[in-house]
């Protein structure tokens, strides 16, 4: 699950770096200094390993046995950290709101989902690194996209949905091997996954 964490938030960054092709590239507005980086790296070390070990407590106890609901709620819930709840406030114009429901709202979802997804199979670790990894990349990169609204929908949701897709069906796979009480389980979560991936592909 770590291995397959890791890949998935590569093939996150090269989904972003891929459409930057098309819409350019722009410098890191972030400090990259060496101080900037000390401060950013401590910063996001303790939010991330905060965040995921909740994330993972959660989905280990209270929904062990609810995994739908529980990666469901928990997503849900956890893709309102992303953004300020003042964006929501703030919209006007319904093109507003489908620029937010695109480029910002549901990458975060597609990117809980998969993260979700990997701490209650794994446990903290792989959600750790695949969050980890993408954070890397976005605060320590000096050349970032600059992305187009509708690319930055296409690419921050389309890639943790494939790799949701990966893990669901290697997982799938080997818990089979296993235990044949699992795969039924797991029937469940293919389906959701399925469905989710379907409906967001088509709008």
């Amino acid at each position: 699950l770590c291995w397959l964490a890791l890949s998935s938030a590569f093939m996150g960054i090269l989904a972003a770096y891929g459409a930057g092709l098309l819409d350019g590239f722009g410098k890191s507005p972030y400090d990259l200094s060496p101080k900037g980086i000390t401060i950013n790296f401590l910063y996001l070390g303790a939010m991330v390993v905060g965040m995921e070990t909740g994330r993972a407590w959660l989905l280990g106890t209270v929904f062990r046995e609810r995994p739908v609901v529980g990666i469901t709620l928990v997503s849900l819930c956890y893709s309102l950290f992303w953004f300020s709840l003042s964006r929501i406030t703030a919209l006007g114009e319904a093109l507003e709101a489908v620029k937010f429901i695109g480029s910002i709202f549901l990458p975060a979802a597609a990117e809980n989902v998969l993260i979700s997804y990997l701490a209650f199979w794994g446990g903290a670790l792989p959600a750790i690194i695949y969050r980890g990894v993408l954070l890397l990349s976005r605060w320590f990169f000096p050349v970032l996209p600059d992305l187009d609204w509708i690319t930055q929908s296409l690419a921050g949701t389309f890639a943790p949905i494939l790799g949701l897709i990966v893990v669901h069906q290697f997982l799938m796979s080997e818990l089979y091997r296993s235990k044949r009480k699992t795969k039924e389980a797991g029937g469940l979560l293919g389906w959701l996954v399925f469905s989710v991936a379907s409906v967001l592909l088509i709008w």
